[in-house]
């Protein structure tokens, strides 16, 4: 069993933070000025996810998006994509829900992840805990991870 929940556990959070992923660019944005650029969480971001010690899981990596109108995308390694929204609740913190499906072996789960993060100061990075609760395909509650994610803003590349 409990090497079930750590399998189910991984599975999650690779899928869960990673789900955060690749935004597709929206025609109505209109890139802020260099001075605002850093003051919220609008970009694409490498996020590091690391569950309560105690739970025995392995921390993965996964990718993030936040949109300038509050969407969130995420996603993992293994593909899984997860979608939500992100709000500020406080001088540089935000309130961030998402929801996203993954299977583990022939099973179907869902999950829901919360989080409210601080943004730092350089608008370079931001911290925060996290709640992922699990459900299975018939919507009841499997479990719960705790932990904290740490994430680092992806620069743009230009083409060279």
């Amino acid at each position: 069993m409990r090497a079930k929940f750590s399998l189910i556990l991984f599975i999650v959070l690779l899928g869960l933070f990673m789900s955060a992923g690749v935004a597709a660019a929206n025609s109505a944005y209109v890139d802020p000025p260099q001075d605002q650029r850093f003051n919220s969480p609008v970009g694409a971001w490498i996020v590091d996810v690391q569950p309560d010690p105690a739970l025995g899981a392995p921390a993965v990596v996964n990718y993030a998006s936040l949109t300038q109108d509050g969407r969130i995308m995420n996603t993992d390694q293994t593909g899984t994509v997860s979608l939500g929204e992100w709000r500020p609740v406080g001088h540089r913190q935000y309130a961030v829900t998402f929801r996203g499906q993954y299977q583990a072996n022939d099973q179907f789960f869902s999950l829901k992840v919360c989080s409210t993060l601080t943004l730092n100061a350089a608008g370079e990075e931001f911290t925060g805990p996290f709640t992922t609760d699990i459900y299975d395909a018939g919507g009841n509650w499997v479990a719960s991870i705790h932990g904290t994610v740490r994430a680092t803003r992806k620069p743009i590349d230009p083409l060279k």
